[in-house]
């Protein structure tokens, strides 16, 4: 599957997602998207290439959008720290907040990491940045190397678990089955993607 073919999978899928969610004109949509180490010159290229696809069809969706790309020198932990702080500070409750990485991820069977220019953010530090973003739907695309592990990582507090959950739940179930029957339970839906 071509480069052209995949970028435009993943916005679309992107798009499909935030716009099934979405309620009438409540917020406008934070979008990030990293563009991280590739490990070799032609990974790099690819990834910032995804990464600058994905900034122009963010930019030209419409509405009341604000997208923040990082890709090359500019891809650091103190950068992406930088923009999510200032995004905890802008985004509203009824806000949508994006975050989509790109690149090579490390996990050593305890902590995932992102690898990016300079040190790395850890899953854990990921986490704890994206918990101080009040929007109540987020979407968090990890394409990285690895990215299993990031998912092994603590919970958050019980009280952003128990205000995230019911959405997360449906979005989840968006995903797997399409609108049809979106409350369904976590053991149910593995059994349907199994059946």
């Amino acid at each position: 599957m071509g480069n052209r073919v995949r970028v435009a999978l993943l916005v679309t899928l992107i798009l499909a997602s935030v716009a099934v969610c979405a309620r009438p004109a409540l917020g406008g949509t934070y979008y990030v998207t990293v563009s991280g180490l590739g490990g070799e010159p032609d990974y790099e290229q690819r990834f910032a290439s995804i990464a600058s696809d994905l900034d122009k069809t963010f930019k030209n969706s419409g509405g009341n959008v604000h997208v923040y790309t990082l890709a090359g020198s500019e891809a650091t932990h103190a950068r992406l720290g930088e923009i999510l702080s200032q995004i905890a500070g802008q985004a509203k409750p009824e806000d949508d907040f994006v975050l989509i990485l790109i690149g090579h991820g490390s996990f050593d069977g305890v902590e995932y990491k992102f690898n990016l220019v300079g040190p790395d953010i850890s899953g854990v530090e990921l986490a704890a940045l994206c918990d101080r973003i009040p929007s109540r739907r987020q979407l968090i695309v990890n394409t990285t190397s690895a990215s299993g592990g990031a998912k092994a990582r603590p919970r958050s507090s019980r009280s952003h678990e128990e205000r995230h959950r019911k959405e997360c739940d449906h979005f989840c179930a968006l995903l797997g089955r399409g609108a049809a029957r979106p409350n369904r339970g976590r053991g149910q839906e593995r059994r349907d993607h199994r059946a």
